[in-house]
């Protein structure tokens, strides 16, 4: 697998960690004592990083079917 390729694969695996990390702390009582701001900012943090997965995704698919 050419290294490009891999540091897609790579970045997608990371992101994927960091989005189970957030989601998880969305759910602590620590999230909830945030500033409403904050907690906006995070939800948005992660709906950014929800759309980014999803394009890392559907190219590591292209890289399976061979296109």
């Amino acid at each position: 697998m050419s290294d490009y390729k891999e540091r897609v694969i790579d970045d997608k695996n990371k992101l994927e960690f960091k989005v189970v990390a957030l989601v998880d702390f969305i759910k602590t009582n620590f999230f909830e004592k945030l500033a409403d701001k904050d907690r906006e900012l995070l939800f948005e943090q992660l709906k950014c990083m929800d759309a980014y997965l999803l394009v890392l995704r559907k190219r590591i698919s292209r890289f399976e079917s061979g296109m």
